[in-house]
């Protein structure tokens, strides 16, 4: 008797533990269309500088691979100049982008350690 408690006992922590990894390995996400291993899976399968993720809420969200915020920032901007668009400016996680007197705002977020959520609204 004693060692069936025992048992399940570990089998629960265990249970906990890989629920607990999984939670720390992919963080929420600001949209609920995809799960965060759906999304993490699309994002590895990918070349892009730029990875389509979904559409939710007026926005487009996209996320780039890459650990550092300033080389997430540079790859946005040469995405969107490749598109026509003219980076303004810089403001915190704030991208300012014109194209011939249109303005567009990109939203950036860390989503793990080497991904970048980038939101962009539609319209």
């Amino acid at each position: 008797m004693k060692k069936i408690v025992i048992v399940i006992g570990m089998l629960m922590v265990s249970i906990g533990l890989f629920g607990l990894y999984e939670r720390l390995a992919h963080p929420p996400l600001p949209f609920s269309s995809l799960t965060p291993p759906e999304v993490a899976q699309r994002i590895s399968a990918s070349n892009a500088p730029l990875v389509y993720l979904t559409e939710e809420a007026n926005s487009l969200w996209y996320a780039v691979k890459e650990k550092r915020t300033d080389l997430a920032n540079q790859r946005i901007e040469e995405f969107m100049a490749s598109h026509g668009w003219e980076l303004r400016e810089l403001d915190g996680s704030g991208l300012f982008f014109t194209n011939s007197g249109a303005e567009i705002v990109l939203t950036t977020q860390k989503w793990t350690k080497n991904y970048t959520l980038v939101q962009v609204p539609k319209g």
